[in-house]
């Protein structure tokens, strides 16, 4: 995707990883104006709901300086990354209830 993308001034970039993956990728390369990444900055929101109101949900969404950064090794690391579903901790035992417990009641 790097060869596709300007180099030198901010753009918005939609990838479709593996065809199941999609992406949503802001460029703002450090040799851009400030005003120019200001700009994209700001209507990043807005340019991502009208995608949404075409029906596209992005799973990830990036924001890099760096054209080098969206080479397919990153890209393909970064879905990876993000992907992943984090291990929910289960306890290793239920909470010991004491033999005389009573369960609160409320006052009527």
């Amino acid at each position: 995707m790097k060869q596709r993308v300007p180099q030198n001034v901010p753009s918005y970039a939609l990838y479709w990883f593996d065809g199941s993956t999609h992406m949503f990728v802001c460029l703002c390369p450090s040799s851009s104006s400030v005003w120019e990444c200001m700009v994209y900055s700001t209507f990043q929101h807005g340019f991502t709901e009208c995608v949404h109101d075409l029906g596209i949900e992005f799973d990830i969404r990036m924001e890099v300086d760096d054209p080098e950064e969206l080479s397919a090794e990153a890209l393909e690391s970064e879905v990876s990354s993000r992907l992943v579903k984090p291990v929910v901790a289960q306890p290793k035992f239920k909470h010991l209830i004491s033999p005389n417990h009573q369960p609160r009641t409320t006052p009527s």
